[in-house]
């Protein structure tokens, strides 16, 4: 069996436009999920921003294990290079990193969308942070998300929204286009209701 047909997300590379405060562009972002082997998947990520005087570039890299309609997280690493920061940790058995729950809120959201048998309406995931074990619990009730339509670069698309709130306070926002199997074509964060940041759609294949 291939890797494409055991993983209902199969692989992609995507590229979005990255904005600051009050749209500002500041540069761009990519994203890239692959799928090695039929049970191994690699999802990784770089933005390139310019803002004012300085520049920044950051880095990610996701790696773990697919089955059983799940991609379970093994390890997680994020570096930033103005701050020279680096968060790396192995991830617990039970927990998800920062970036790939939403791989498997997708996962959730395309069994639930086909009624696979045994999907649930409600899912939650414990969400860890940082090497110190700091983790947040990301839950969704999947037949009760908000819905909008969005003009993006690959046309008019429907979205699903979701949210989430970290330990601080800064809640991130995801526009969910079932069209790409649950693809964020947008995404943003706020802190105190106001806008910080927003990435949207480039290019997506």
């Amino acid at each position: 069996m291939s890797v494409a047909a055991q993983c209902l997300l199969g692989s992609y590379h995507a590229a979005y436009s990255f904005f600051g405060k009050k749209m500002k562009p500041l540069g761009t972002h990519q994203a890239t999920l692959d799928l090695p082997t039929a049970s191994r998947f690699v999802l990784s990520g770089q933005s390139n921003l310019h803002v004012l005087w300085f520049k920044e570039h950051t880095q990610s890299t996701v790696k773990g294990t697919y089955g059983d309609n799940k991609l379970i997280p093994k390890s997680y690493y994020f570096h930033e290079t103005r701050k020279n920061t680096t968060v790396s940790f192995a991830v617990p058995a039970g927990k998800y990193d920062p970036i790939s729950f939403v791989l498997n809120l997708r996962l959730a959201l395309l069994a639930y969308q086909n009624k696979a048998a045994g999907s649930s309406v409600l899912v939650s995931f414990p969400v860890q942070l940082d090497a110190k074990g700091t983790t947040v619990k990301a839950h969704f009730n999947l037949d009760k998300l908000p819905t909008a339509t969005l003009s993006t670069a690959l046309g008019r698309v429907k979205t699903v929204i979701i949210s989430h709130t970290d330990n601080k306070n800064i809640r991130t926002q995801y526009w969910l286009a079932p069209k790409y199997a649950y693809f964020p074509v947008q995404l943003a964060g706020y802190k105190q209701g106001e806008m910080i940041f927003m990435d949207k759609i480039k290019s997506y294949e």
